[in-house]
C-alpha cells in the first residue's frame, strides 16, 4: 500500500521538472497521479476528494524551490 502511494508521489514530483510555478495545468496533472494512486490503495473517496482540494488550493501559484 505505501509502495502505491509513494509511487503516486514520486511520479507528481517528477511532472515539476522544468517547471518554474505551479500553474492549474501542472498541478491538476501532478494531483491525477496522487489521486490514482491513493484510490489503488483503497483510501476513501472523500478523504481523496478533500486532500486533493486542500493541496490544490495551498499549490495554486506557487514558485517551485529547486533544492
Amino acid at each position: 500500500m505505501l509502495e502505491t502511494i509513494s509511487k503516486g508521489f514520486r511520479l507528481a514530483k517528477a511532472r515539476f521538472t522544468g517547471k518554474t510555478e505551479l500553474t492549474a495545468d501542472v498541478i491538476d496533472e501532478a494531483l491525477g497521479d496522487v489521486r490514482m494512486s491513493l484510490r489503488e490503495a483503497d483510501v476513501g473517496f472523500s478523504v481523496v476528494k478533500t486532500f486533493m482540494a486542500r493541496v490544490k488550493y495551498k499549490a495554486m501559484g506557487e514558485e517551485i524551490q529547486l533544492a
